[in-house]
């Protein structure tokens, strides 16, 4: 009888932990689609339609990603075209990618993006605490 006590104590602590680390996701998830209710996303939105929310706060998503977040990753020394970052163009409908071979030096990425090409930094989470968190929080929510 103890043992199954403990047991289902242990059993009911997993279950809170759960329950706590999907209500977080939930909670993220809210706050990344605000205005958008969570329960209108899911039924009108969700594997159906992309979703665009327009906001007048440029400065909304700075403590989860930035440029200095990017730049700071850029001089880490740690990252290559190709590898963990590419750069595209698109010109009259076509994808041109412009990698060069090496590393991706800050100030050559930049020029790039100056110049008006796309930047795509390949599994940001893998450099970016904040980034990583979120991604875990949505992971619990979705179940991937």
């Amino acid at each position: 009888p103890l043992f199954r006590s403990e047991k289902r104590k242990e059993e009911s602590r997993c279950e809170d932990v759960f329950d706590d680390s999907f209500v977080e996701g939930r909670k993220v998830l809210a706050w990344l689609i605000n205005p958008v209710k969570t329960k209108k996303f899911f039924e009108d939105v969700w594997e159906q339609k992309p979703l665009l929310i327009k906001r007048r706060k440029p400065k909304f998503y700075k403590n989860i990603f930035s440029s200095k977040e990017v730049d700071r990753i850029l001089e880490s020394g740690n990252v290559d075209f190709g590898v963990n970052v590419d750069v595209t163009l698109y010109k009259d409908g076509q994808r041109f990618t412009l990698n060069p071979e090496g590393r991706a030096h800050p100030s050559l990425v930049w020029k790039f993006y100056q110049d008006g090409c796309s930047v795509r930094l390949l599994n940001p989470q893998t450099y970016s605490d904040s980034l990583w968190q979120l991604c875990s929080q949505l992971q619990e929510l979705f179940g991937s």
